[in-house]
């Protein structure tokens, strides 16, 4: 199976706009999300793929999607928001004949220092 998702990401309350959620990413390796984004979706997801004895790659806590908010959105009250998800999946069963070698993320610099960097 292949997916187009929107699984969502969201920052927790006590980590605000801006600064707090620049300096989450610029923790996390490049490439995957803060332990506090996947608590709001994809493990939740991960679990239930497991439940049912399927596996998706790239694991769920890589970024395949991740913009910087701006003013001159809808929402400019969501100005510097950094949104971060996962949003394209291959799924596949866990017990299979199907080997996944190798996943690629198109977009990723090979010589970026951090996630900040890929934005």
């Amino acid at each position: 199976v292949l997916g187009d998702t929107n699984l969502e990401s969201k920052w927790p309350k006590h980590i605000p706009q801006g600064e707090p959620q620049h300096a989450k990413l610029l923790a996390a390796p490049v490439g995957k999300m803060p332990a506090e984004l996947l608590i709001s979706g994809p493990s939740a997801f991960d679990e239930g793929l497991r439940a049912a004895s399927l596996t998706a790659y790239p694991d769920v806590a890589s970024i395949t999607t991740m913009k910087l908010r701006t003013c001159f959105q809808g929402q400019p009250s969501k100005a510097q928001e950094l949104s971060v998800g996962h949003r394209d999946f291959v799924i596949v069963p866990s017990q299979s004949s199907i080997r996944v070698e190798k996943t690629v993320v198109g977009g990723i610099d090979p010589s970026a220092k951090s996630n900040m960097d890929l934005l």
